[in-house]
């Protein structure tokens, strides 16, 4: 009985940080988002060279979010190690550290 809930425990906490990590990023990239978003207003045709310029950072909190829904609702283990793979690739390819 003992072991039981011990595993529900540690199962409860591997869970946690598959939730925890992808939504406090995309609070961050949201939040940076908007911000990116409320100092470009100033210029004509804001909206669209805004997005041109941040679609990556677009594409890795559609990422992160799919990544979130997909652990929440605890889909099939591979489709959620694909979704946050995608999200870890994102990473450096949104904050050009390659290039």
């Amino acid at each position: 009985m003992g072991s039981d809930s011990h595993d529900s425990d540690l199962a409860d906490r591997e869970t946690s940080a598959e939730r925890i990590i992808p939504l406090a990023l995309t609070v961050l990239f949201v939040t940076v988002l908007v911000q990116a978003a409320v100092d470009f207003r100033a210029s004509e045709n804001w909206l669209g060279k805004f997005q041109r310029l941040n679609w990556r950072e677009e594409l890795l909190i559609t990422a992160l979010i799919v990544a979130q829904v997909g652990a929440w609702r605890g889909w099939w283990w591979p489709v959620r190690c694909v979704l946050h793979a995608a999200w870890v690739f994102l990473v450096p390819f949104t904050m050009r550290i390659f290039w």
